[in-house]
C-alpha cells in the first residue's frame, strides 16, 4: 500500500525493511526542522532514576506501577510493590524527597537504595541517568526566522487537504 500511495515501491521496500521490520531510528530532529521545530531534552543534564509512579506508606514510597526495563531503578532490581525507604541514605517519604536527592547528583553517578521487596529490606546500588525527557518548540518560541521554505512545508504538512 504505501508504494501504491507514494508511487514509488523502492521508496516502500526500503522504508518497510530498514524501519518496519528493522532497526533503523528516523532522525527526529532534522525531520522537525524542515517545520520550523525544535527537539530539546526538557530538563538536560539532570540525573534521573526513571519513570514509574509511587504511594507514600509508612515504611517509605511503594511503587505502584512496573518499572521499565533499561531505566535506572529497573537494572538496579526495583519493580512493582517494592517500597524505597532509602536513596543516597536519606530517607524517602515523598516525590518531593526523591526530587531532592536527585536534584544533588548528576547522570552516572551511583546513589545507594535500601528498599522493601516482599518483606524483606535490600540493599542496591541505582546508576543516575540523564533524563531523557523530550518537548518540541517552534522557532517562533526560540525567536529563530521562519523562511519560505518552513511556511510551504508545514502547509503542506500541516494544513487542511478538504476540498471545498
Amino acid at each position: 500500500m504505501l508504494g501504491e500511495v507514494t508511487k514509488d515501491t523502492a521508496f516502500a521496500n526500503n522504508f518497510f525493511r530498514e524501519y518496519i521490520y528493522g532497526t533503523a531510528k528516523n532522525n527526529y530532529t532534522d525531520l522537525l526542522e524542515k517545520a520550523g521545530l525544535d527537539l530539546k531534552k526538557v530538563n538536560p543534564g539532570n540525573a534521573w532514576m526513571g519513570n514509574f509512579r509511587t504511594e507514600a506508606v509508612d515504611s517509605g514510597l511503594q511503587i505502584t506501577t512496573n518499572t521499565l526495563i533499561s531505566q535506572p531503578v529497573y537494572n538496579a532490581g526495583l519493580d512493582f510493590d517494592d517500597v524505597i525507604t532509602e536513596l543516597d541514605g536519606k530517607r524517602v517519604a515523598s516525590q518531593e524527597d526523591i526530587q531532592s536527592v536527585l536534584a544533588a547528583h548528576q547522570p552516572g553517578d551511583k546513589i545507594d537504595v535500601k528498599y522493601i521487596h516482599r518483606e524483606v529490606l535490600n540493599d542496591a546500588e541505582i546508576i543516575l541517568q540523564e533524563d531523557p525527557a523530550l518537548k518540541v518548540l517552534t522557532y517562533e518560541e526560540e525567536g529563530k526566522p521562519i523562511t519560505q521554505a518552513i511556511q510551504q512545508y508545514r502547509k503542506a504538512w500541516l494544513g487542511s487537504k478538504v476540498l471545498k
